[in-house]
């Protein structure tokens, strides 16, 4: 009599979002009201718009990229929120580029590029009648511990098209800062106030100026209103 033999091989795949701690501070906010890019425009702008180092994006990003507009600093003129994907491994493949294409008040807009982890239209929130966005980021801060930390922070939106960290407005529990440890702690790391301003400002936005397109951004008809 033969005896077959089956050898069952299981295979464990880390999902690259595991490795994105899945938290945030509490806090009383309310989703920003959008609405979602044409993909005409979607297309329009993602063949115009540079990285952060003034490289052109890799086509095959744009599948992935997801474009809303709203106005995000209260001058009543339509602003764009574009979120590309990095499509890496490891901690990159949940790492995003936000570009926020702002009215500067000029009949301009500035360009503000943001790093950051997880990035959806969903992180942009309304804090007693202003939008914010709400900021996750992976900093290494050289300290005694040489620790890795996930960073959350709120930036808003200014009349001069810029952004700038406003963890300041909302205040505690802003910044949240968890240490990177291989199991999810889920808990805000003990550091001096001091430091924990510093590592938060870590993360800056590069802003510039959006010379593709000439006069506001409602007037070039990108957005239908």
């Amino acid at each position: 009599m033969k005896t077959k033999v089956f050898v069952l091989t299981l295979l464990l795949v880390v999902n690259a979002y595991a490795w994105m701690e899945p938290w945030a501070p509490p806090f009383d906010w309310s989703p920003a009201r959008f609405r979602t890019l044409p993909n005409e425009t979607m297309e329009k702008l993602f063949s115009a718009i540079k990285d952060s180092d003034g490289r052109s994006y890799d086509d095959d990003r744009f599948s992935h990229t997801k474009g809303v507009t709203l106005d995000l600093n209260g001058d009543d003129i339509n602003d764009i929120a574009l979120f590309i994907p990095y499509l890496g491994c490891g901690l990159a493949a949940n790492g995003y580029s936000a570009h926020f294409l702002v009215s500067d008040g000029q009949g301009g807009c500035m360009e503000n590029i943001l790093e950051c982890y997880g990035a959806e239209p969903s992180d942009l929130v309304n804090v007693n009648g202003k939008t914010y966005f709400r900021q996750s980021s992976h900093v290494w801060h050289y300290d005694k511990s040489k620790h890795n930390y996930w960073v959350y922070s709120l930036f808003s939106f200014e009349t001069n098209g810029l952004i700038k960290c406003a963890n300041d407005d909302i205040g505690d529990p802003f910044p949240g800062i968890t240490i990177h440890y291989e199991t999810p702690r889920f808990t805000q790391a003990d550091l001096a106030p001091a430091v924990r301003k510093e590592i938060a400002e870590a993360v800056k936005p590069v802003s510039r100026k959006f010379t593709i397109l000439k006069g506001d951004i409602k007037s070039q008809r990108l957005m239908k209103q």
